[in-house]
């Protein structure tokens, strides 16, 4: 028996597909979008800026770019998402007024100044301010300078998002600009899934290897249909090799747009090789399911070129070394590396997350082979994930039938 689920949809697309539809000429339809905290949270700030989006159960349509953009009255508030922080920042190469952007407490520890130096060379004014119980960005770019000829470094190497927020922009800066990624590249396919994004929507996009440059021009709004998420649907495939259950997961078909897309050569890697090395830096968000998944594998793994996994919704990588210990694991991490050992697992331990809903859902695949696992915080797999334990729940019922 095998058993048919199907994964949430893309969130890094409908995050995309988000933006590209709010600053395009003419309605967008997306089609099966991921309705999650993070994609919500950007749809009401996207809202509050004048853009029209009409939300039904299994489809958003978006009006297009609004004829001028409202100026909002309050900060614009993204929750936990890093991915809206970072593209709405980017609007201030645009947008002719200043705004505020403000979010959960976590987000205001993880990378972004690079994005607002960058902005501030510009002459936009992008300031980080803090008090004691609140903190937001304020952006404005009504002094902005003209575009020099000579590419514009774009650090890239905590986060690929400066840049794929930079370049999803530039359209509407009335000039062409060009880009030049600058530092160690982490999750450089995202970037490369950016720019296949802005080609559906009719964005101009040349890259050279060296330098990306952005003619200046408008979107035109497209029907989309948002596919499975690989990186959700790690969670599933690792619940069913834990569970020894057979799945199909229909909407997660390859096509080169998702860099997590590798996750099922990784799992074969991990069954087959003796001593496994697999270097996730760029699918780092593999990097919880895996991990969990090899404590059960009977051999040593070890997950290379990881470092800017601390920078995510929690410390992850430090985190999931310090959790699993309880369950009695093995396992090391030395802030880049994290390596695991054959090591008996027991039950019972509470488990702690930080809110990081990646952590949580590792967890859970915990629990379906060590009874009494307590997770602190069951309800933050809502920023990406809401069906969740309801998925976990249908592979458990599963096997207990196949037994």
């Amino acid at each position: 028996m095998t058993l048919t689920i199907y994964a949430p949809s893309a969130k890094s697309l409908t995050q995309r597909a988000l933006i590209l539809s709010a600053l395009s000429e003419g309605p967008s339809l997306l089609n099966k979008p991921l309705i999650c905290d993070d994609t919500l949270f950007l749809a009401a700030a996207l809202k509050k800026l004048g853009v029209e989006i009409s939300q039904k159960a299994d489809s958003w349509q978006i009006a297009g770019r609004p004829a001028e953009f409202l100026a909002p009255k309050k900060p614009l508030d993204v929750g936990a998402a890093g991915t809206a922080l970072r593209f709405l920042a980017a609007f201030s190469l645009f947008l002719p007024f200043s705004f505020r952007l403000t979010g959960a407490r976590r987000l205001s520890e993880r990378p972004i100044q690079p994005l607002l130096t960058f902005l501030q060379n510009l002459g936009i004014k992008a300031e980080f301010e803090r008090s004691a119980d609140s903190w937001s960005i304020l952006l404005n770019g009504q002094n902005k300078r003209a575009i020099t000829k000579e590419p514009l470094a774009v650090s890239v190497a905590e986060s690929s998002q400066f840049l794929s927020g930079l370049l999803m922009a530039a359209p509407l800066s009335g000039q062409k600009m060009r880009f030049r990624p600058a530092g160690a590249p982490v999750s450089w396919p995202y970037v490369e899934m950016t720019k296949k994004m802005m080609a559906l929507w009719g964005g101009s996009v040349m890259d050279d290897g060296q330098v990306i440059t952005i003619s200046s021009g408008c979107y035109h709004g497209i029907n989309y249909s948002v596919p499975g998420d690989f990186s959700a649907a790690a969670y599933i495939w690792a619940a069913a090799k834990i569970r020894r259950v057979e799945v199909n997961i229909p909407n997660c078909l390859a096509s080169g747009m998702q860099p997590d897309e590798h996750i099922l050569a990784y799992m074969s890697q991990i069954e087959r090789g003796e001593k496994v090395t697999i270097n996730l830096k760029e699918s780092p968000d593999l990097l919880p399911p895996l991990a969990v998944w090899a404590l059960f594998a009977g051999k040593q793994v070890v997950f290379t070129n990881i470092s800017h996994v601390d920078l995510k919704e929690s410390p992850r990588g430090a985190m999931l070394a310090n959790e699993l210990r309880k369950v009695g694991a093995n396992i090391s991490w030395d802030g880049s590396t994290l390596a695991i050992n054959p090591a008996p697992l027991h039950s019972g331990a509470m488990l702690e997350t930080a809110g990081d809903h990646r952590l949580a859902m590792a967890f859970g695949l915990l629990g379906l082979f060590l009874p009494q696992i307590a997770i602190d915080d069951r309800e933050c797999v809502a920023k990406s994930y809401p069906e969740f334990w309801e998925m976990l729940g249908e592979l458990e019922h599963v096997h207990s039938q196949q037994c």
